[in-house]
């Protein structure tokens, strides 16, 4: 079931949730409980008990983000694992209340197909090999399954066999195929195929390369010889160990040229990039392309790597992908000391990627006895406390041969942006759309998890901004090419305020035709198109079979579209509206919607980078692993809400609300608060020094007495003030805090302290919640707290 309800979006208050490290199993028993009070909410049928939800705190239970924390817990089915993403169930915590909740509530009252009985191992494993085999053509004995496993389907409510397929060491897709035990003939029915496209380096040494210069223009760089990052720290290599050379690999990037190879041979084509001193000097070819794609990689690496690290315990926030490409598994690495690896691999044979594409980004997995990490070793990802058989997933991205697309930085920071979204959350987002297991509807439907294939490459593009925005002095505000550069079609893609041209607009996350958009097609760029696979078929025998095809892709000619039930995932290139508002929020630039669209600057939070209030509310809603457009803003209002205030919220939800991401009147989803700090925050009508009102006469219709702060719960205390009639001393409230009967409000509340990183947010927060709309497939809940309310000019 797809679709939007509104529902109550009160979570639970518990007093456990302020030490969740060591209350998780109460924490479940209460998530739980409220769940069941809460099933019509939640698109349940009446009736449900604690005996029909299973949660259980997961590997990383705790995640704080800010003054934010992520509980998170796996769900499974009649105690059967669910196929990923529908395992995972996470709940927001600021201070001791639950204030969103994101995931599938699973109904386990629902009988599952086959839960009596299941197709044998070994037959599942022929099944998955014999369609693979179909598919690609590989030997049968040849194609290897990993991760194979029994698992919970919701979408088709059966149980059934999954297994992640691969050939010569290289991931192909996951395979899900029936576990019906009276299956007819020897192949198990295929119900999805969803294509997929070490020792630790701990012997550094310190390198120089010829790079882009980065005070030059990414669209035609000139070069520079480079010892440090973009952002500083010292550029490493590490020393292999059979040459004794320095190569262009490290634990957190590893880079490899395939001499215009195919990475399906890697231990054959394959080559180090080797220099006896660590001088990485060329000026072109795949060693030039391997030099800037180190260099590049490695900064935006510990670019984003210092968001995810807490400044004062040191903990890493990144996410292993093992949990959602290898079903019922947990990643081998203790929690909270995770870091990725990433593979770049240059020079590769065009095959290597998707026909349209100058380059590819995906997740893949080298075991130590596969013939590419007997050759390479670096490649695969063991981390120390790991069992032998055992591995991390690593990111890759695949580049074509050097000279024009091989040494484009913008799709490299594209593809980039796809490496680091497969380790938050975890996976890669538009590999989260929902499956069918059986026949599509040709739909796309608005604000739901169907968004997730164009929401994916929209992320990758918003990644591509701030990387180069970090990387490239000349990318600045005024940097007009910044949206065309990044845009696949460059249709009215123009940078915002004055880069906007005469006679031309603004683009709004609406979608395009009558009734939906007032402007013209271009400037509304909400993906709408449905998403389609061009499947192999004979005419005159399967319906619709019209599609010319190449002989040496179909034996018969021809092809059909067979609908997917998600969104196509082209559109999220060009959406310009949220590119344009991106844009304005990493510079700290508002821009009037209307022309001559004026810009101005303001800060976010007084002396605090825009970038440092922008990338960990990016990060942040990330990590909740949105489905939607309206997800992933949801995510990065609540975040700016909490760590910085009303005032923050107010220029996030201004720009928001001129692009259409937002609904300009919309109120914070959170607002975040710590009494004692000497800051008003949120509800506080005093903290410390900072009172709303100074004395009884500002704070009420009171002749005098003394106004008093109630240092436990930041609340003005007007219990010894006087009404006229009234001798002084004499309590005249019956009680505490502000008199019913007065005309004086409390000002709006000031901008929280501590934005993250740089602060601990170990205190939490206080909120209120009010209504939401969710997409029930794929629940969001966050919470609406008290806020001013800015509408966008007309």
């Amino acid at each position: 079931m797809y679709g939007l309800a509104a529902i109550g979006a009160q979570l639970f208050e518990s007093a456990s949730l302020a030490t969740p490290e060591d209350s998780a199993e109460v924490i479940a028993a209460e998530l739980v409980t409220w769940i069941t009070e809460h099933e019509q909410d939640l698109g349940l049928p009446p009736g449900l008990d604690d005996s029909h939800v299973e949660l259980i705190p997961a590997d990383g239970f705790v995640q704080r983000m800010g003054g934010l924390t992520i509980l998170r817990f796996v769900q499974r089915h009649r105690s059967w694992p669910l196929l990923p993403p529908h395992d995972l169930v996470q709940v927001v915590v600021a201070g001791t209340r639950a204030v969103q909740l994101t995931g599938r509530i699973v109904d386990g009252r629902v009988d599952y197909e086959d839960e009596a009985a299941q197709a044998h191992e070994r037959l599942a494993l022929g099944s998955i090999r014999q369609h693979v085999h179909e598919r690609t053509g590989y030997p049968i004995g040849e194609i290897e399954v990993d991760g194979l496993a029994l698992v919970a389907v919701p979408e088709s409510q059966r149980i059934a066999w999954v297994g992640h397929a691969r050939y010569a060491g290289s991931m192909l897709a996951r395979v899900i195929v029936g576990a019906d035990v009276d299956a007819p003939g020897p192949v198990l029915e295929l119900l999805s195929y969803r294509t997929l496209e070490v020792e630790d380096l701990v012997t550094t040494a310190p390198i120089q390369v010829r790079t882009a210069d980065p005070s030059t223009d990414p669209a035609a760089f000139g070069t520079s010889v480079e010892t440090t990052l973009a952002g500083g720290g010292a550029l490493l290599g590490s020393i292999d160990d059979v040459s004794g050379e320095v190569q262009l690999a490290t634990d957190a990037v590893v880079v490899l040229d395939l001499n215009g190879g195919s990475r399906q041979q890697l231990e054959i084509v394959a080559s180090r990039i080797l220099d006896p001193d660590g001088d990485f000097l060329a000026t072109n070819g795949s060693a030039f392309s391997g030099q800037l794609t180190h260099h590049l990689m490695h900064s935006w690496y510990a670019l984003i790597d210092e968001y995810l690290t807490d400044p004062v315990s040191g903990t890493k926030q990144w996410d292993s992908a093992v949990p959602v490409y290898q079903p019922g598994a947990q990643s081998p690495t203790p929690p909270g000391t995770f870091m990725p690896r990433m593979l770049a691999f240059i020079n590769s044979a065009s095959s290597d990627c998707p026909t349209t594409a100058v380059a590819c980004a995906n997740w893949i997995g080298y075991g130590s006895g596969s013939p590419a990490a007997m050759a390479f070793p670096e490649i695969v990802h063991h981390p120390p406390s790991a069992a032998p058989d055992e591995f991390e997933f690593t990111g890759r991205i695949t580049t074509h041969p050097p000279g024009g697309n091989g040494d484009d930085v913008f799709t490299l920071a594209h593809e980039f942006g796809h490496v680091a979204d497969l380790f938050l959350g975890p996976g890669i987002t538009k590999h989260l759309a929902p499956e069918c297991n059986g026949p599509c509807t040709l739909e796309c439907l608005e604000d739901t998890s169907q968004e997730a294939p164009p929401l994916g490459e929209t992320i990758a593009q918003m990644f591509a901004l701030l990387l180069l925005h970090d990387a490239f002095e000349l990318v600045d505000f005024e940097y007009c090419n910044i949206i065309s550069v990044l845009s696949r079609h460059n249709v009215k893609a123009f940078g915002p305020g004055p880069c906007i041209p005469v006679g031309e607009d603004i683009s709004l996350l609406q979608r395009p035709g009558p009734g939906s958009c007032d402007k013209t097609a271009p400037y509304c760029d909400k993906p709408d198109e449905p998403k389609v696979n061009l499947h192999c078929c004979e005419p005159g025998v399967e319906p619709d079979c019209i599609i010319p095809a190449a002989m040496t892709d179909c034996d018969s000619g021809f092809q059909r579209a067979v609908p997917t039930g998600v969104c196509n995932t082209s559109p999220g290139y060009d959406t310009h509206s949220v590119m344009q508002a991106f844009w304005q929020m990493l510079n700290g630039q508002y821009c009037e919607p209307t022309a001559p669209f004026d810009c101005q600057s303001f800060e976010w939070v007084s002396d605090v980078d825009p970038a440092d209030v922008v990338i960990p509310a990016f990060l942040y809603s990330l990590r909740l692993n949105p489905l939607s457009y309206e997800q992933l803003v949801d995510g990065m209002a609540t975040h700016v809400a909490c760590n910085h205030g009303t005032d923050a919220y107010d220029h996030f939800n201004a720009i928001a609300c001129a692009h259409d991401l937002r609904d300009c009147t919309e109120d914070p989803p959170v607002l975040c608060q710590t009494c004692g700090n000497g800051v008003r925050e949120g509800t506080e009508t005093c903290d410390g020094l900072d009172w709303a009102a100074a004395s009884c006469s500002d704070w009420g219709d009171y002749m005098g007495g003394e106004l008093q702060c109630d240092a436990n719960t930041c609340q003005l205390e007007a219990s010894l003030c006087t009404n006229p009639e009234q001798p002084e001393g004499l309590d005249s409230t019956a009680g505490t805090g502000h008199d019913p009967s007065a005309t004086t409000t409390a000002p709006a509340a000031t901008e929280t302290e501590g934005a993250w990183p740089g602060a601990s947010g170990d205190d939490g927060c206080a909120c209120q919640a009010a209504h939401r709309r969710i997409d029930p497939l794929w629940l969001l809940m966050p919470l609406a707290c008290i806020g001013r309310r800015r509408r966008r000019s007309s």
